[in-house]
């Protein structure tokens, strides 16, 4: 590609971008001769070690994907609300028959195996060993230690012969150690939503209504998606993950909520052969989700064995292939994905293509927009898979429902301890035409998210995962159930004689500031804040879907929302930040407001969550200002909560605005060790967090206590084996105490 011509669409034009950024490394500058380097086919790798002679003979799965025909005009068309139909993709968009064979005949007599290969031409799949790969596309591997796991990865990009460069995006899967995150999150129960009887096996809780962890009755509500006469019928979800659920979680949890859904309903589809993991809960919670929302509709789990790029697009490529004898398979739902930065540009396009080609077959595509606000990673940027255009973005909100009735009370960005909504502006792809609206940034490039739903783990969903209540949550929660909400949507445009939905972003973005949606204005993500309109931590807000279904559905668009009063709201220190040492300027904008009161506590109650006088209050007093000075605040790192009332027209405004902090330390704060001390079958995957920014964790698994030469935490691990393994975290940063040492204790179970 020559980065200084101008190319055809905004993804390969960014493309070039994106390399530069990157730094990729293998471009050099002479190849050999007759070969063509592709240097977007992997990413930066730092300080890589020497490769063992066993490491030769180690087999790399990775695929080669085919560009596709005329892209730009199929994306157009698309984004018009066309549906291409299989065979019209293979005459005109797919690439040619005699391209793939091309490809297909060169990694044969080259000694490749061939694992899979694809109909649709998109891809080919295939394997061999690094030796191989070393002396045919002249690349370089090194061992790379990612998660206490050491991978053999490409660390200098691969070549290909002149005549077969022009064919392919790249060669996919030279860096085993890149693969994508899951983004769920299991925190302690916030209540118990099941009590069980002699005779029967669990009911909800009458006590517990309305309140954490919600059942999908009270989810229904919230969003108007109950007492519509829809149930999904005819309509199938997929769901891409790497194993299946339980069948009996399935069970209990339908039974539970008084779904009428049933197993016949549920298909399992291994798309890559091996040993699939046990359910460790995303699984559980995207099919009990997804399901539980649309009871009547079918759900199609693809699992890929774990979260390879390859296996994953294996799992795309399959859902394509499905389409023609699958006519019910209209909503996909993917709770995955890694920051855009980490992905490798030839990944990216790969993917563009699978999403678009399922847009053009009529499927509506949903995303988790990501569980680490504007940032991953210690870089601000997006999370992909939901910066692709051909998807739905899905944020994450917190949503504290009214104990009595079930309607919203309030509704603000998720950010907390476990995460915050992923939102930003992407540097990979062009912004569609589409996109565009009140509160819209200017620029050219993609924006995440385009919707949200509930997604905060600690006002989050009720799975059932190995027989056990669990409360998990994250914007994996967010995706699945807005897959299960157009599944309602598809059966009502199939009952007036309309094609599905596809692309949502064509459909709903003209709904914006419509009473289609729920406007979140406060909260943010980190670098970016809610407000009027769309926003870069919520996008359009939450749905409500009674209202969405009227346009959706050839009706009128809604009414314009109401104006919502403008009330202040802190800005300075950040939400959700640590606290400076006191005494602490707390500053907010005015809106329409006549007067403040501010409280500050260490416990709930001042938000109204937890038992009134719970708590110490270190400031509780009206104003006229714009700020306020709190001098008595603790310095031990406890969590502070913030309450910020508004009186508007005289009437103080419900609901307030309520904020959490973290107090200032003389030492870095202990890490957050997820999920909690306790027993689990086959498997764990243990999470890490630290609320003090800059600090790096470092652990153990031999219950010592970490110190700086332990293994770094950079992304979840697993603890599979058997029997009792104790955690213990430090964190730590340059010039500040090391934090005290957190520690968790998992017993792994074989049955």
């Amino acid at each position: 590609m020559n980065c200084n011509k101008p190319q055809k669409g905004g993804v390969y034009t960014t493309f070039c971008l994106l390399i530069i950024a990157l730094g990729i490394v293998g471009a050099a500058p002479t190849p050999p001769l007759g070969r063509i380097i592709l240097p977007g086919s992997v990413t930066t790798v730092h300080a890589p070690a020497a490769l063992r002679p066993v490491d030769l003979n180690r087999r790399i799965e990775f695929m080669v994907p085919l560009k596709m025909r005329n892209y730009a005009e199929m994306l157009a068309r698309v984004a018009r609300g066309q549906i291409i139909t299989p065979q019209e993709m293979l005459q005109k968009y797919y690439p040619l028959e005699a391209d793939y064979q091309a490809v297909t005949s060169w990694l044969t007599g080259q000694g490749f195996t061939i694992t899979k290969t694809d109909p649709n031409h998109l891809g080919i799949f295939a394997s061999g060993t690094v030796r191989q790969l070393q002396h045919v596309m002249q690349v370089n591997f090194g061992r790379v230690s990612v998660a206490n796991k050491v991978y053999v990865s490409a660390v200098t990009a691969p070549s290909v012969p002149a005549s077969l460069a022009p064919l392919v995006l790249g060669i996919n899967g030279l860096q085993p150690h890149i693969k994508a995150h899951k983004h769920s999150h299991r925190v302690p129960m916030e209540s118990t939503r099941i009590v069980s009887t002699p005779g029967q096996f669990a009911f909800p809780s009458p006590q517990t209504a309305n309140r954490p962890p919600y059942l999908v009755g009270e989810i229904l509500k919230a969003y108007d998606a109950n007492g519509l006469g829809l149930t999904g019928s005819g309509q199938k979800i997929a769901v891409v993950i790497d194993t299946f659920p339980n069948d009996s979680d399935l069970t209990s949890f339908w039974s539970i909520n008084g779904v009428n859904q049933d197993l016949s309903r549920i298909e399992k589809v291994q798309v890559v052969s091996g040993t699939l993991p046990a359910a460790g809960g995303e699984e559980t919670l995207d099919v009990e989700w997804s399901s539980g929302i649309a009871e009547f509709a079918g759900v199609r789990v693809y699992a890929t064995t774990d979260l390879s790029f390859p296996h994953l697009d294996e799992a795309f490529q399959a859902i394509l292939n499905d389409i023609p004898t699958e006519p019910e398979l209209h909503q996909v739902s993917i709770s995955l994905g890694l920051g855009e930065n980490f992905v490798s540009p030839s990944q990216l396009q790969t993917d563009a293509q699978f999403f678009a080609s399922m847009a053009a077959n009529g499927l509506s595509v949903f995303v988790s927009s990501g569980d680490s606000g504007s940032s991953e990673g210690g870089i601000t940027q997006v999370s992909y898979f939901a910066s692709d255009p051909s998807v739905t973005a899905v944020g994450g909100t917190r949503l504290t429902l009214r104990s009595t009735s079930g309607i919203a009370t309030d509704e603000t960005v998720w950010n907390d301890i476990e995460g915050a909504s992923g939102g930003g502006v992407s540097d990979f792809f062009a912004r569609p035409f589409w996109q565009t609206g009140v509160g819209v940034p200017s620029g050219s490039t993609r924006l995440v998210p385009d919707v949200a739903s509930a997604a905060d783990p600690e006002t989050g969903a009720l799975v059932i995962l190995n027989g056990d209540q669990a409360q998990i949550g994250g914007t994996s929660w967010s995706a699945p159930m807005w897959a299960g909400f157009c599944a309602l949507i598809n059966q009502a445009r199939a009952n007036v004689a309309l094609a599905p939905a596809g692309l949502l972003g064509p459909k709903i973005y003209p709904l914006l500031r419509t009473t289609a949606f729920r406007d979140i204005t406060t909260g943010g993500n980190g670098a970016f804040h809610a407000g009027l309109g769309y926003d870069l931590c919520t996008g359009l807000g939450v749905p409500d879907v009674g209202v969405l279904l009227q346009p959706l559905t050839g009706g009128p668009i809604p009414p314009p929302a109401p104006t919502p009063p403008q009330f202040g709201q802190i800005f300075d220190p950040p939400p959700g930040s640590v606290l400076p040492s006191p005494p602490v300027t707390f500053s907010w904008s005015s809106g329409d407001a006549t007067a403040f009161w501010l409280i500050v506590g260490d416990g709930r109650d001042i938000q109204g969550t937890d038992k009134a006088g719970s708590s110490n209050i270190f400031s509780s007093g009206q104003t006229g200002g714009l700020s306020s000075i709190v001098s008595n605040l603790p310095t031990d790192g406890r969590t502070i909560y913030v309450r910020l009332w508004s009186k508007l027209g005289g009437a103080w405004f419900e609901p307030p605005q309520d904020y959490v902090y973290t107090a200032a330390t003389a030492n870095v704060l202990p890490p957050f060790i997820s999920p909690p001390s306790g027993a689990y079958k086959r498997r764990v995957v243990v999470s890490m967090k630290s609320a003090t920014p800059g600090a790096t964790i470092r652990y153990t698994l031999d219950g010592s206590i970490p110190t700086t030469n332990s293994i770094l935490y950079q992304s979840p691990f697993a603890i599979t084996t058997k029997g009792i393994t104790t955690v213990r975290a430090t964190a730590f940063k340059a010039g500040v105490p090391d934090s005290p040492t957190a520690a968790a204790t998992y017993t792994v179970r074989r049955r």
